[in-house]
């Protein structure tokens, strides 16, 4: 089944914050929830006393090729895609040139807006947590009486997530002006269903890991 997870602030007025440096396996989103199936045994057998198969003295190395998300969004267990905003177009490449030129540093992420909340997302490179890591998102909130944010939408449409897993997450925020207010952090179904839920303080005037390494606890999966 699909899910969808999000980070949103609940306000009351205006208020700009600055996200840099998302890392979530698991709290973000859109994610999708895998179903789950049985395990089934398996047996591997290694004859470490046996001769190998010749190799020649001058073959080495390893080769690994990055297609269809073999790479991100597969043996990298980072499950937020374009997690620091730091995609940007690519030209004159052979493979799928027509996504590659519409990469920007919001691919992957949009606005969540419930009740009287809006939301504006724009990506910025002013005062940047880290120069090698220049780019962070900037999402302005305006209104009241509702809670707004952003979503990612992780890798082929969502984040594939198991019953009873736990998954770590951390990000780094600040508040650039207005109001603060409290940040959540939820991994939803489409239907709004909350499986995963962490709640932080407001950010501060620096970029400061607003969630240190942690763990959540996927509650339940809705039925299909």
């Amino acid at each position: 089944m699909n899910t969808t997870p999000s980070l949103h602030s609940s306000l009351h007025g205006a208020a700009r914050l600055g996200l840099a440096g998302l890392l979530a396996p698991a709290l973000p989103f859109a994610a999708v929830a895998a179903a789950t199936s049985p395990a089934v045994p398996v047996t591997l057998t290694v004859q470490a006393g046996a001769a190998g198969l010749p190799i020649s003295p001058v073959l080495y190395g390893v080769f690994f090729e990055d297609i269809n998300y073999a790479a991100d969004g597969g043996l990298y267990a980072e499950m937020v895609q374009n997690r620091s905003f730091e995609y940007y177009p690519l030209k004159n490449v052979r493979h799928d040139a027509e996504r590659a030129g519409e990469m920007k540093p919001l691919t992957a992420w949009q606005t969540v807006e419930r009740g009287g909340l809006k939301a504006r997302a724009e990506a910025s490179i002013l005062q940047p947590l880290h120069p090698r890591n220049p780019t962070y998102l900037v999402l302005t909130l305006s209104g009241s009486n509702g809670a707004a944010g952003i979503a990612n939408l992780g890798y082929d449409g969502g984040l594939p997530i198991a019953d009873r897993a736990t998954y770590d997450c951390s990000l780094y925020a600040r508040h650039l002006d207005g109001h603060p207010g409290p940040i959540s952090l939820a991994l939803e179904a489409p239907d709004g269903t909350v499986l995963a839920r962490a709640e932080i303080a407001a950010a501060g005037p620096s970029f400061a890991c607003a969630i240190p390494p942690m763990s959540v606890q996927v509650l339940r999966l809705p039925t299909q």
